[in-house]
């Protein structure tokens, strides 16, 4: 009698241990990612022109999907340019070179999706360590370290918020990253430059505020969460000091989540904004 039941006590351990196990291994936490760098180089072959690529990797090194590319001289991005799919950008952002040194990359976003499709189709990922990698060509030699330079940051892809702040290296500076849950407030996303917009979450309008060092042609634009164009809200130049416009949303926004993003002369800022 002892051994049988110890037997039932041993099949029903192995039958429910997966239960226990595999809780959470499958989980999949929709939220946010927005990563803001400023990139600098030296001695470059193209004067100010850079090619700058940002995209992200599981916790196995393997391409998950681009984020932004900027420039066309895509034989200088080595690292990226290995990636399989080979120099996928679904769904990224993509440009001619930047042309000028140091530049911000303000409000690069993940929303934790796949290359399957854009939402509200997409597949979001399993929850767990995901990497945010960058690459960066500045000149006509393809040597690590001279022509261009790589880094990466990790971060925590879950139910929690988690924001990683990577000290300076010599061409990636004032690093800041955020994963923000959905549902979660999420905080300004680049504190040495004044940008948000509020209230948020909105209804109706909320107001967007912002501050420019110096005068500067300032364009802000409001994009859904497939990365399309939505609204252009102001395009012009603009005197250095603070600024404020109201954001429009009743009638014109179906409920959501949005970014406003606000370019300058040498930086780009985004901010999420939820539409209920």
């Amino acid at each position: 009698m002892k051994n049988k039941l110890t037997r039932m006590l041993v099949m029903t351990a192995f039958m429910i241990s997966p239960l226990f196990f595999n809780s959470g291994v499958n989980a999949q936490t929709a939220g946010t990612m927005t990563f803001t760098v400023t990139t600098t180089f030296t001695g470059g072959g193209w004067g100010n022109r850079h090619n700058f690529v940002v995209w992200i990797e599981n916790s196995s090194a393997a391409f998950v999907k681009t984020r932004i590319l900027y420039g066309g001289e895509t034989d200088h991005l080595l690292e990226w340019s290995s990636k399989t799919p080979s120099m996928s950008t679904v769904d990224a952002t993509t440009g001619s070179t930047k042309n000028a040194n140091p530049y911000t990359y303000s409000g690069i976003i993940w929303i934790g999706n796949d290359l399957t499709g854009l939402a509200p189709n997409y597949t979001l990922l399993a929850d767990g360590t995901y990497t945010v990698a960058m690459e960066l060509a500045w000149g006509s030699s393809k040597v690590l370290g001279t022509g261009r330079q790589i880094y990466r940051v990790s971060f925590t892809k879950g139910p929690s918020p988690q924001t990683v702040t990577p000290a300076n290296q010599t061409n990636f500076t004032n690093m800041t990253l955020q994963w923000t849950p959905l549902g979660v407030g999420i905080t300004e996303n680049n504190q040495k430059f004044y940008f948000n917009v509020t209230p948020n979450p909105a209804t109706s309008q909320s107001t967007i505020n912002y501050s420019i060092n110096e005068a500067s042609n300032v364009g802000v634009k409001l994009y859904d969460i497939n990365g399309n164009l939505v609204d252009v809200i102001f395009d012009g130049k603009q005197d250095a000091g603070n600024h404020s416009m109201p954001l429009s949303l009743k009638g014109k926004l179906a409920p959501g989540i949005y970014f406003v993003k606000m370019y300058t002369g040498n930086s780009e800022h985004t901010e999420r904004i939820m539409v209920k």
